[in-house]
C-alpha cells in the first residue's frame, strides 16, 4: 500500500484480515489446480508451467495476463538478488 499511496493512506486491521483471507483462498485454489494439472500430466514435480496454467484456468484473461507479468517480474528480481 505504501508503494502505491506513499502519502499516508492506511488500512484498518479488519480490512487487512479480509484481504489476507482473500489472498489465502486464491493461493489455495491455484495450488489445488496446479497439483491437479501435475497429476493429469503424470509428473512428479510441480513446475512453473503448471502454476501458469492454473492461473489461466482460474482467472479471467486480462487478470491472468497481469498476474503472469507480475509473477515473472518477481521471479526475475528474486533471481537477481541471489
Amino acid at each position: 500500500l505504501k508503494q502505491v499511496h506513499p502519502n499516508g493512506v492506511t488500512i484498518s486491521a479488519t480490512a487487512m484480515e479480509s484481504i489476507n483471507a482473500l489472498l489465502l483462498d486464491v493461493e489455495q485454489r491455484m495450488t489445488a489446480k496446479a497439483i491437479e494439472l501435475v497429476r493429469l500430466n503424470k509428473k512428479a514435480t510441480l513446475g512453473a508451467r503448471h502454476v501458469q496454467a492454473s492461473m489461466h484456468l482460474l482467472f479471467p484473461p486480462e487478470l491472468a495476463r497481469m498476474a503472469m507479468s507480475e509473477g515473472t517480474k518477481a521471479v526475475t528480481k528474486f533471481n537477481k538478488t541471489k
